[in-house]
């Protein structure tokens, strides 16, 4: 890892492909799956807790929109829409109602094709992210091996005794052995019937400290109700209203460039449905229909606007980013960095804020 903090937060091309440091510049491999896996089996509950957490915190930063993912997103997008229209064309030009059930199931798979694809990459570069929060909190950021009771070095790094990663102690701001975890989210069946609320495992975010930790949806719908209560009504409207504005002209956006997707199907569907009426029919509603709903959803989704940013927005506004505790009172870490009294997150307040937002 890379000893400057703030270009280790980054994510994108470079992080993806870039090779992964130590503290002391020797190269590793980048934490799996398969150890957090491991970890998440130990006989130790809280390392147990910290490695789903890690899990739930790596697919929430694969769900982080950037430059780089916005781009190879659309570019799938378009490929498998290109491969489809050229095969599906063909398929129904030569073989009628049978070529677009043929075409059809070539679209299905290059769905899934793609999907594995991006996952694969975006999985990739939020590894080296998760690392930084596994050596926070406690656990070699390589193979999630736990440091507890592991002593410094004499260049003040703690050597993990399994993989041999080296890391510096300072890194170590909140270890699991510690304390408990703070409960912040809350599963709920009425959420999932808002647009745009995701599930409580897709809604972590780094701190100012690079630690991942729970963080509120953009409709606070996930947040515990206890917290909520804590918060003033009109307070409250506000805060929802200042994180639903967070990219919603990049959504309309998305959905006006996407809207050329149900167009296309239902061009589709009309030329099968001018052949085989019934058809047609179940072409629009098993592929058409849905990819139009989709898209016209995009407005209200939570893309653009996920917790890497309702995190910011809520520290704009005087609270902490996790647990939305009110942060006036909070003590200052050595870097001016306000620590939330409740949950521990750690927040830079003022002008840093807005910058980096």
């Amino acid at each position: 890892m890379s000893s400057d903090r703030r270009s280790e937060a980054r994510v994108g091309l470079a992080s993806t492909f870039r090779p992964l440091i130590d503290d002391r510049g020797q190269r590793i491999r980048r934490l799996r799956p398969a150890d957090l896996k491991r970890a998440a089996r130990s006989e130790n509950p809280r390392l147990a807790l910290l490695a789903n957490r890690l899990r739930a915190a790596m697919k929430s930063e694969g769900r982080r929109y950037t430059p780089d993912r916005v781009i190879l997103t659309l570019l799938l997008v378009v490929g498998v829409f290109v491969a489809y229209g050229i095969i599906g064309g063909l398929m129904i030009g030569r073989m009628g109602v049978a070529g677009s059930l043929i075409g059809l199931t070539v679209f299905i798979a290059l769905v899934v094709v793609a999907s594995k694809g991006y996952q694969i990459y975006v999985v990739r570069g939020a590894l080296g992210q998760t690392a930084r929060t596994a050596v926070a909190e406690g656990v070699c950021g390589s193979c999630a091996f736990s440091l507890e009771g592991t002593p410094a070095d004499a260049d003040g790094a703690v050597t993990c005794p399994e993989c041999g990663a080296a890391w510096n102690a300072d890194r170590i701001v909140a270890p699991f052995w510690s304390r408990p975890a703070m409960p912040v989210l809350r599963a709920s069946v009425l959420a999932w019937l808002a647009p745009g609320v995701r599930a409580a495992s897709a809604l972590f975010a780094p701190d100012d400290r690079g630690r991942y930790v729970p963080c509120p949806d953009s409709r606070l719908l996930r947040v515990r109700r206890d917290l909520i209560g804590e918060i003033p009504a009109d307070e409250r409207q506000e805060l929802v209203r200042s994180m639903r504005r967070v990219g919603r002209w990049w959504r309309v956006g998305l959905m006006l460039l996407l809207s050329w997707m149900p167009a296309g199907m239902l061009y589709f569907a009309w030329r099968i449905w001018t052949e085989d009426p019934m058809a047609g029919v179940w072409f629009f509603l098993i592929l058409a229909l849905p990819v139009l709903v989709g898209v016209l959803m995009v407005p209200l989704s939570s893309a653009f606007g996920g917790p890497h940013r309702t995190a910011r927005v809520a520290v704009r506004h005087g609270r902490c980013g996790s647990c939305l505790e009110r942060l006036d009172d909070a003590p200052a870490d050595d870097r001016g960095r306000a620590v939330c009294t409740r949950c521990g997150a750690a927040w830079l307040t003022g002008p840093a804020t807005r910058a980096a937002s």
